[in-house]
């Protein structure tokens, strides 16, 4: 009898060391399942995620792009007032006899900055197509900063995942494209035409030349447009442009020795002398040596 319940004992202890035994590898096993599904799902969030960014930053780098062409071409300005349509170009107006509305570097950076914004959105189209849920949020914030290359940051969040989420909020864009010598060389273009009484025609285009563009102008009602195209600085083949307009007071006949040369010179008010050159088809102007022997003694 003690036999038997000692033998009984021995069964029951191998049985609970068993189930305890099994229970502990039953756990540790349930426990790695469970750690390598986090581990699945968080590896598949940073997929996601880098997915995210990759599509957002290549649809911000494209939107910049096409930002810059259009607000260089149009003088710095977004939206213009009353603007002057030439050809496919919408010129803003900088100066109208007395008042002046030339953007700074800032208001140029600001209006990149707004054709961005109201462009950027285009980008969640994308998502249609991804094989995981992203949901944008409707606020962002946006700086933009124009030196020897344009930076444009983005703070966006952008929701992803079902069951498990994370959020993807900054994305970034670089330009590799000197603005700042661009916008600088077209207001010294038009700093100098605004300084004195008489612009000259003849000498535009030498100017042009040093300055590394090349200078297309234009009359529209008493209006001088002027072009300025940057052929070294281009995007996607595409060079920038730079545009803006001056209003001129009535053309004024000039004569010497009865030969009439007002086609060569514009008075208004405030406009330089130009020291440029005309690289328009639209004037016959006579050889630079042989006009400057014919006025150097005229007196205006």
């Amino acid at each position: 009898m003690k036999k038997a319940q000692v033998t009984m004992f021995i069964i029951l202890g191998i049985v609970l060391i068993t189930i305890v035994v099994g229970s502990f590898f039953l756990k540790d096993t349930v426990s790695k399942s469970l750690n390598e599904a986090k581990i699945a799902k968080s590896v598949a969030l940073q997929e996601q995620s880098k997915e995210i960014g990759n599509l957002v930053e290549n649809c911000l780098n494209s939107i910049t792009e096409d930002a810059i062409l259009e607000i260089m071409a149009q003088g710095g300005y977004y939206e213009i007032e009353e603007p002057i349509s030439y050809e496919f170009y919408s010129i803003p107006l900088y100066y109208n006899q007395a008042e002046e509305k030339v953007p700074s570097l800032n208001d140029v950076e600001d209006a990149i900055a707004s054709y961005i914004s109201n462009s950027i959105r285009i980008c969640a189209d994308n998502f249609d197509s991804l094989q995981f849920t992203a949901i944008p949020a409707q606020e962002m914030n946006l700086d933009v900063d124009i030196s020897k290359e344009v930076l444009i940051g983005l703070e966006w969040k952008i929701t992803i995942g079902d069951e498990d989420k994370a959020i993807v909020s900054e994305f970034s864009a670089i330009i590799e494209k000197d603005l700042k010598t661009i916008y600088d060389k077209s207001i010294e273009l038009y700093e100098k035409q605004k300084k004195e009484q008489l612009i000259s025609l003849v000498d535009l285009a030498t100017l042009a030349m040093s300055k590394d563009y090349t200078l297309d102008f234009d009359f529209i009602d008493n209006t001088i447009l002027y072009i300025l195209t940057f052929e070294d600085v281009k995007i996607n083949q595409e060079p920038i442009t730079y545009s803006f307009a001056i209003k001129l007071k009535e053309t004024e006949s000039l004569t010497y020795d009865g030969e009439d040369f007002s086609e060569f010179f514009i008075l208004a008010d405030n406009i330089s002398d130009s020291q440029y050159g005309d690289s328009s088809d639209n004037y016959d102007i006579p050889e630079e040596e042989e006009y400057q022997e014919e006025v150097d003694d005229f007196e205006f």
